[in-house]
């Protein structure tokens, strides 16, 4: 009977887990969170989301899934419109909640900058809270790096499909 209820318990810890959101999707909350709960998703591909209104969100997943706060990863969601970072928002972890809530304001300190601004800007850490700060900053920046070093492949792989006016063809 012990082992059936350790069984059972163990399942029961293991769904809750499987059900409860990794961070990596764009949910509602998310959109509310990023005060764009009245755009719509156009485009969604990994860990990026094309909204109206020319907004663009990015999951940090795939650029910072190595950098940790106290206890874990601290995954964010960027939103940008015209290269510029209108909001940044954590999404679930399993920081400290009373620690990490002291960290959270660092994020307000991006917006308004471009990605390139971005990227060289470093907050303090906030004392009391200095490992989850450390751990957003590092993320924001592992992110806004990402996202610039997307953009610049996505330009050149451009420019490369164009014909090179400069290779004397003329289309005869």
């Amino acid at each position: 009977m012990k082992r059936t209820l350790t069984i059972m318990a163990a399942l029961l810890v293991g769904l809750t887990l499987l059900a409860q959101p990794r961070g990596g999707e764009l949910t509602p909350d998310i959109l509310k969170a990023l005060g764009l709960e009245s755009e719509r998703v156009l485009v969604e591909s990994p860990h990026v989301w094309t909204l109206t209104g020319g907004y663009v969100v990015y999951s940090s997943r795939p650029y910072a899934s190595d950098i940790y706060g106290y206890q874990s990863t601290t995954p964010l969601f960027i939103a940008l419109k015209d290269d510029v970072i209108v909001a940044i928002v954590a999404a679930d972890n399993k920081e400290t909640p009373h620690i990490f809530s002291r960290a959270l304001p660092l994020l307000d300190l991006w917006k308004g900058h471009t990605v390139k601004k971005g990227i060289k800007f470093t907050p303090d850490a906030v004392s009391g809270a200095t490992m989850s700060s450390r751990a957003l900053i590092n993320t924001v920046h592992a992110t806004l790096q990402g996202v610039r070093e997307g953009k610049k492949q996505e330009r050149r792989q451009q420019r490369e499909a164009r014909p090179d006016a400069r290779s004397g063809a003329t289309g005869r």
